[in-house]
């Protein structure tokens, strides 16, 4: 069968499935690619904010601000709490964390 037999044969609900799929498959992708971006700010954002002095703690940065979003203060606030999530990471993707 052909491509061409393939487009004129498909029903509106065969074609709305495979619509949903192709959608679902870019909201997958989209999350997949946010977490990935969320674990390199993650890094960068622990080192950074655990360098600034304490007169600059203001301009500390968030994991996802490194990729353009802007600033959520709701979470991890403090160099201690970003360090913490930071250790929570590594053990949730199977890492060890050696307290130093």
């Amino acid at each position: 069968m052909t491509d061409h037999q393939i487009w004129w044969e498909t029903t509106p609900a065969h074609f709305a499935a495979l619509i949903d799929r192709m959608n679902e498959k870019k909201r997958y992708e989209a999350a997949v690619q946010r977490r990935e971006d969320f674990r390199a700010g993650l890094i960068a954002s622990v080192i950074y904010n655990s360098k600034l002095p304490k007169k600059k703690q203001n301009k500390r940065k968030e994991p996802l601000e490194w990729f353009g979003e802007k600033k959520s203060r709701a979470h991890n606030n403090t160099v201690d709490q970003q360090k913490v999530a930071a250790m929570n990471w590594a053990k949730a993707l199977g890492g060890t964390v050696k307290r130093s």
